[in-house]
Order: structure tokens, then C-alpha cells, then sequence
């Protein structure tokens, strides 16, 4: 057994213990398409992280990762209405 075989075996595992058997529930509702392309995805942007990185450095895209978050939270705060506290502001 290699060692990604035992994380994935691992990880298994802990999911009914930490999520309970949603998940497993929930997969027929979902579908194997959406799993795939929501894999494909993920895939797509490791690689496209190791383009940056090999482009433009590590610094980059510690830098362009924060800049996604700030927007990230003021799109959810104009669009959904979410409120951010004054104490999570200045985080």
C-alpha cells in the first residue's frame, strides 16, 4: 500500500466521524459528473499555481491569494448581504 493510499484510506475513515454520513447520503443527489468536474477543476488550478509560480515566483502568489480573499469577502458582503464585524475587518 503506498502512503496516498493510506492517507486516502485515512481520510475516509474520519469523514462519517467528523461530518457524520451526510456525505455518503448526499453523493446520489450530486452525481459522479459534478464529483469529476469539481476534481477537474482542482487539477486545473494546481496546475495553473505551478505556472504562476514558475512565471512570476512564490511571492506572487502568496500576494495574488490574498488580494482573491479581500475580494472574495467584498463580494459576499455586497451580494449576500453578510455582515463583518469591525474585529474581523481589521483581521
Amino acid at each position: 500500500m503506498t502512503e496516498y493510499q493510506l492517507c486516502a484510506g485515512l481520510i475516509a475513515a474520519c469523514i462519517p466521524v467528523m461530518e457524520g454520513m451526510a456525505p455518503y447520503r448526499d453523493f446520489n443527489k450530486i452525481g459522479p459528473l459534478h464529483l469529476l468536474l469539481n476534481g477537474a477543476v482542482a487539477f486545473g488550478l494546481n496546475i495553473a499555481g505551478v505556472y504562476l509560480i514558475e512565471a512570476a515566483g512564490s511571492v506572487v502568489l502568496t500576494l495574488s491569494g490574498v488580494v482573491k480573499d479581500v475580494l472574495l469577502l467584498c463580494a459576499a458582503t455586497m451580494l449576500f448581504g453578510s455582515v463583518i464585524s469591525l474585529s474581523q475587518g481589521l483581521g
